[in-house]
């Protein structure tokens, strides 16, 4: 056998155990009702609908679907996901560089990757979504833990937080928040913390990462 352990990158190195990895290995295969960890269930899968898409989009686009696309990924999807957030009112200028990427947890890596900076400090609920910290902890990133209630992260504390951190000479990157649907807690923070939580990033020149 070879040992390539002496090849292996020092940050590949410092990677613990997923605890999002150990959780799914309990589940999988196995004909149990897990409380370990929380798996859509699969009662309300629209198997016929995606079956009956994916027979249309290889019938209607036949080369184009199976071809290579750009990197932010396919134009006409991204288009409408633009749309989309125009018409929830979300601001979307037409140089806004809209991307596709394969669930939540791909965007988190990529946006650590472009942002955090070893030793860049992160305000995060307490708990939040354990995978997102392994993300951003892989970049080097430090925590700023605000506690949840019943109506989300609270935002009250955060200013106090960011002036504790700038007296001691920290630099505080971004907030990163669950805000609709939190994992695990399950809480939707109210409109009146969104607004303050806005105020604030914008008070401050803080990312917002949601």
């Amino acid at each position: 056998m070879v040992d390539y352990s002496g090849k292996i990158s020092y940050r590949s190195q410092s990677l613990k155990p997923s605890e999002i990895r150990e959780i799914l290995t309990l589940t999988e295969g196995k004909n149990i009702i897990s409380l370990a960890g929380g798996l859509p269930g699969p009662e309300v899968f629209p198997k016929q609908q995606l079956a009956d898409i994916a027979k249309r989009v290889l019938e209607d686009l036949g080369d184009n679907a199976l071809q290579y696309s750009p990197t932010l990924g396919v134009t006409p999807f991204r288009n409408a996901v633009a749309s989309f957030a125009l018409s929830k009112g979300v601001k979307v200028n037409e140089d806004d560089r809209v991307a596709v990427t394969t669930g939540s947890q791909e965007a988190i890596y990529l946006i650590g990757l472009s942002l955090i900076d070893p030793g860049d400090n992160i305000i995060v609920e307490a708990p939040t979504y354990l995978a997102a910290l392994n993300a951003f902890r892989f970049f080097g990133a430090n925590f700023i833990s605000i506690p949840l209630d019943e109506d989300g992260m609270k935002v009250e504390m955060i200013e106090r937080e960011i002036k504790k951190a700038k007296d001691s000479g920290k630099k505080i990157k971004a907030i990163y928040t669950v805000a609709t649907s939190h994992n695990p807690t399950g809480v939707i923070m109210s409109d009146d913390r969104r607004k303050q939580l806005i105020e604030i990033a914008n008070k401050y020149d803080i990312l917002v990462i949601e």
